[in-house]
């Protein structure tokens, strides 16, 4: 039989880590004050390494941009993601 890999869809990802993060907590048995200043030291390092990201993919969707453009081709800049009224009626 053939093993294939499914991605997980981000909401069942979310919730599994928002459990598994609880669960971590309560086992500890440490007192809030530690805990707070624990995730405050993983909060700044997740948001550095996002910033970090965020350059990076800035940097790279940039470069690809620029040699589209200098190849003579039309690109649109699109996220993919669209909020509001109009959202989904194209």
């Amino acid at each position: 039989m053939e093993e294939r890999n499914i991605m997980k869809p981000l909401s069942v990802a979310y919730s599994d880590f928002i459990d598994a993060l609880y669960g971590v907590i309560n086992k500890s048995m440490l007192p809030p004050f530690i805990i707070e200043s624990v995730l405050h030291n993983i909060l700044n390092d997740i948001h550095n390494l996002s910033q970090k990201q965020i350059k990076i993919d800035a940097e790279a969707y940039s470069q690809t941009l620029n040699k589209l453009h200098k190849n003579g081709d039309d690109c649109v800049a699109d996220s993919g993601h669209h909020v509001g009224n109009d959202a989904g009626d194209d």
